[in-house]
């Protein structure tokens, strides 16, 4: 199996950052393998808006899920999109949420301290 975790956070030191690292870690123990993208070390936009295509279904009138939609078939995301998409489709149809481990909390806290 095969893990893509998304992650965006200041400070790798963080809570936020102990729980990318614990995760990493078990799912490596269990035998998935594990890819990362960090969104705030990358500087994604984290906004969505005209500048993630190449060109527009409708230039007087935005509507951005059309304009995804349109864009998949198409293929005008632009390029800050496309260069980070690879990473998605790596990681196959098992995808694991981090919010999902918070659940797991007292397990996740033993490993951290």
């Amino acid at each position: 199996m095969k893990a893509h975790i998304v992650f965006t956070h200041p400070n790798l030191q963080s809570f936020n950052g102990q729980m990318r690292n614990v995760a990493i870690q078990t799912l490596k123990e269990l035998g998935v393998t594990v890819s990362v993208s960090d969104l705030h070390q990358m500087k994604f936009k984290a906004a969505a808006d005209e500048e993630d295509f190449t060109s527009l279904n409708n230039e007087d009138f935005f509507d951005l899920q059309i304009e995804q939609s349109m864009a998949l078939y198409n293929h005008s995301f632009s390029e800050d999109i496309k260069k980070r998409t690879p990473a998605f489709t790596r990681s196959g149809p098992d995808n694991i949420s981090i919010p999902a481990l918070v659940g797991k909390y007292a397990r996740l806290n033993e490993r951290i301290h």
